[in-house]
């Protein structure tokens, strides 16, 4: 009965965690390390979208018809400023877009391995065992797949059997 309640649980909480919990989870790492990093790239990036908007602040006060010359200067580096912010954001995209994908592998991998070691471990133990006369000796046969008891119900067959359900209804 444990078997059931411990793979119901941990199905219900992966999936959880997956629909609600998983993008917060990275975005959330993401911006730590963004606070944290030291790295060249993000730091130029940042830097340059500052310098923009104290342009872009000094451009607006500044009158085009009043003091052209000025402004024009302004808006020629203003313009100049922005290309390059532009061509560095595909590169932060791309390494955000990185990132991202590694911690949501680190995640899945976190969050699947304890349900992945609990299949290993007790690969041989039935989660239950079904009456002879209920299925033909195929199906008993290919409920106790990988290495479970004949007539019983592996965990690996539950495990799906409890994902797809889980699946279905949230």
């Amino acid at each position: 009965m444990d078997l059931i309640v411990a793979t119901i649980l941990l199905s219900l909480l992966i999936h959880f965690f997956d629909k609600y919990f998983k993008e917060k989870a990275i975005n959330g790492i993401y911006q730590v390390y963004l606070a944290c990093s030291k790295n060249e790239e993000l730091k130029k990036n940042k830097d340059i979208f500052k310098e923009l908007l104290s342009l872009k602040k000094e451009l607006n006060r500044t009158s085009s018809q009043d003091e052209f010359a000025k402004w024009a200067r302004l808006n020629r580096k203003y313009e100049k400023l922005n290309q390059e912010l532009e061509n560095q954001s595909t590169v932060v995209q791309r390494f955000q877009e990185t990132f991202k994908k590694f911690v949501s592998i680190v995640l899945w991998i976190l969050t699947r391995g304890f349900r992945f070691y609990m299949q290993y471990k007790k690969s041989k133990a039935p989660v239950f065992f079904l009456p002879a006369f209920l299925l033909p000796p195929w199906a008993l046969w290919f409920l106790s797949l990988p290495r479970s008891k004949y007539g019983s119900v592996s965990l690996t067959v539950w495990n799906y059997a409890v994902g797809k359900t889980i699946s279905s209804f949230l």
